[in-house]
Order: C-alpha cells, then sequence, then structure tokens
C-alpha cells in the first residue's frame, strides 16, 4: 500500500514549529513496516501537493497539523 504523509505549510504566527522535524509522521511511517511511505513537509519542501499526489499515487494520504494550521490543512 502506498501512505503519503503530509505536513502542511506554514503560514500562521506559530514559526516556532516550522524548523522542526515532522516527528509524528517519521514515527507513524516507521510504525507501517511493508508499506511504500512517502512524507510531504510543505514547510521546507516546494513540492505542491497535486504534484506529489500524481506522482506518487497513494491508496491513503494522511495529514498533521497544528491547531493554529487547521485553516492551512483544511
Amino acid at each position: 500500500m502506498k501512505i503519503l504523509l503530509v505536513q502542511p505549510p506554514n503560514y500562521s504566527m506559530s514559526r516556532f514549529f516550522s524548523n522542526s522535524e515532522p516527528l509524528a509522521l517519521e514515527c507513524l511511517a516507521g510504525a507501517v513496516p511493508g508499506h511504500d511511505v512517502k512524507l510531504l513537509d510543505m514547510r521546507s519542501d516546494d513540492e505542491p501537493i497535486e504534484a506529489a499526489l500524481e506522482t506518487f499515487q497513494p491508496d491513503i494520504v494522511g495529514l498533521t497539523a497544528y491547531t493554529t494550521e487547521v485553516g492551512v490543512a483544511l
């Protein structure tokens, strides 16, 4: 199964979190051995989500966000 895990870009005032690794997604990726997992950290990667969806063609997409990023995540 192909799984795409996404951390949305941070446009909010909580830029404190923007320099940290997406540890929640990294832990989740490590918890599903035997699956093809791709992490897309949109805070640092230039790849748009549409391109990741088209090239990787995931079966499942997971998303995480801080409360201040809920607007961007939606």
